[in-house]
């Protein structure tokens, strides 16, 4: 029907692979199953989704009986409904059909690990231009800029350094082909990283497509404030200490492993016998990596409690922000023991999350 074509239409070999299938009752008979494969979801987690099937054509000597809908007062259709709501349902664990096992131990790694793979999904090739974008910024500074002043500081004094003037104007232009290009990256991860449209928008469009979907009994299971604190604060947390975290953790570790392989070749390079002692710089740095990671593990529990008393506190806190806020014309009719209570309470939930 061309009423649903725009927006709303389930598209065959996409939403539905086209079945053509003539339906034929015996007597006596009054319901047929017909089986339409639903395509896996390739792409990222969806929530549940409906369609609706319409029948469009009934051979004669036959009658469609049903109950009327909406649908039929809304097209002004004469006789009974015509049309079937098809429900999909996502049987997919967020995020990327993270396994339940994988909870019991290690769970934050494993949930940022599919949390990651699940953007990746959604973004496809702008998350990887994202990130070799972002990776070209340490070995800009590290290896090319390092190199270059390197080497033109060495033929710049060297006592024969009329011979080197071609290979200086060299490495000036490719300093200034790399600084292009950084420049280049900078404006590829900018347009491509997804950190607002791309992300935040859409795990709040997927709330807000959860929330619409859910029974009315489930809407008593969580309070309206955990919804409102999910979409607005939750959703920047993982996409800010989540996604783009993640980034420049791995943006970090690529720096860090140029940074070890310069000093490396600064050593191996020097002229003159090889010693260890000239390592020991090296050495000294190289020690700094597994103590800082047995840190790191070491206060992820605590770290973990801490959070989750944060988001308790501040839930609290949004909640009655939130009433106050949306109830502001509504305050001039309390008295004044009814807003110094008012007042209290906030200050006290002010207090629980600052504390």
């Amino acid at each position: 029907r061309e009423a649903f074509a725009s927006g709303y239409a389930a598209t065959p070999g996409k939403d539905f692979l086209a079945v053509d299938q003539r339906i034929c009752f015996a007597d006596g008979e009054s319901s047929k199953e017909v089986p339409i494969d639903i395509p896996v979801t390739a792409n990222n987690w969806q929530p549940t989704r409906w369609f609706l099937v319409e029948i469009t054509d009934i051979s004669e000597d036959s009658e469609l009986v049903g109950p009327s809908t909406v649908f039929d007062q809304e097209f002004e259709n004469e006789g009974h409904s015509t049309y079937a709501r098809v429900f999909i349902l996502q049987q997919e664990v967020w995020p990327a059909d993270c396994p339940r096992n994988s909870w019991k131990k290690w769970a934050g790694l494993w949930l940022v690990l599919y949390y990651i793979k699940d953007r990746i999904r959604s973004r496809k090739g702008k998350y990887w231009k994202t990130l070799l974008s972002l990776l070209y910024v340490p070995f800009h500074d590290i290896v090319v800029s390092t190199m270059v002043q390197k080497f033109l500081i060495d033929w710049a004094t060297h006592n024969d350094r009329n011979s080197y003037s071609g290979w200086i104007v060299l490495l000036v232009a490719m300093q200034a082909c790399s600084t292009g290009l950084l420049r280049y990256s900078d404006t590829v991860q900018r347009l491509d990283r997804g950190r607002t449209g791309g992300c935040r928008q859409e795990h709040r469009w997927q709330l807000l497509s959860k929330l619409l979907m859910m029974d009315f009994e489930d809407h008593f299971k969580f309070p309206d404030s955990k919804w409102f604190y999910s979409a607005i604060v939750n959703v920047d947390v993982i996409v800010a200490d989540g996604y783009w975290q993640f980034f420049m953790l791995i943006t970090n570790i690529f720096g860090l492993v140029l940074s070890m392989v310069m000093m490396l070749y600064a050593e191996v390079s020097q002229k003159g016998e090889l010693s260890w002692d000239k390592f020991i710089p090296f050495a000294a740095f190289a020690m700094v990596l597994p103590i800082s990671g047995w840190a790191i593990f070491r206060r992820t529990g605590i770290t973990k409690q801490a959070l989750e008393e944060r988001m308790d506190g501040e839930q609290a806190w949004v909640d009655t922000f939130s009433w106050i806020t949306q109830s502001g014309p509504r305050l001039y009719s309390m008295g004044p023991r009814e807003l110094a209570r008012l007042e209290r309470s906030f200050t006290a939930e002010s207090k629980l999350f600052t504390s």
